[in-house]
């Protein structure tokens, strides 16, 4: 009886489409999300008649808008635009905006279920995910009283992201994650630093 109860199991298994239980090569992902940390600039520039390096950030606020697209069960690219803002007065000069590679090394990207039939297998899990995070910076901040009151910058910035997807429903998907960036190249007259990092959270959709 039990031998036969679990090869009933395992046919039933086997008879769900394949497609509804791992992610997809192919699928988008749109999302954002909101977090904590900021984006800043330091940068050499005349201060009357001395160069004199100024670190300004915008913070403790950020926010993150990204399209997802899975190459296969478990890695995906993503294009991505951060930004880090302030509240009083409000400002949000400087922006992060490239491409990310996530590596989900414990198990399979959440993906939609897709089937004809009225049964649908929903896996909630936490799926952790690593990856780099490269693109173009740039940004200017201003602050009218002070004896600076323009600082700006750019260059290619090199970084780390790491997170975890949590699937709450078929298409919704519930994304945490820590973003890590910073330049690597920068103009070398007037040459300015510039820094991103995000504690966030957020969700994302299947398109």
């Amino acid at each position: 009886m039990w031998l036969n109860g679990r090869v009933i199991f395992i046919s039933m298994l086997m008879s769900v489409p394949f497609s509804i239980l791992t992610a997809r090569a192919g699928d988008f992902h749109l999302g954002g999300s909101l977090g904590y940390g900021g984006a800043g600039i330091t940068a050499t520039t005349p201060v009357g008649t001395v160069d004199t390096s100024v670190k300004r950030s915008e913070g403790p606020g950020t926010v993150s808008l990204f399209l997802d697209y899975m190459l296969s069960d478990d890695l995906s690219v993503t294009f991505e635009h951060n930004r880090g803002f302030r509240l009083g007065p409000y400002s949000s000069g400087v922006s992060f905006t490239g491409f990310s590679g996530r590596w989900y090394f414990k198990s399979p990207a959440p993906s939609m279920a897709k089937s004809s039939e009225s049964t649908t297998l929903l896996v909630k899990r936490y799926s952790f995910f690593v990856g780099p995070g490269i693109g173009v910076a740039s940004g200017t901040i201003n602050r009218s009283d002070d004896l600076a009151p323009v600082i700006s910058g750019s260059g290619v910035y090199f970084g780390l992201v790491l997170g975890a997807d949590y699937q709450v429903s078929p298409g919704v998907v519930l994304r945490t994650q820590i973003q890590s960036y910073s330049t690597i190249s920068a103009a070398k007259i007037h040459p300015a630093s510039l820094s991103y990092f995000s504690f966030g959270c957020g969700i994302y959709f299947f398109l």
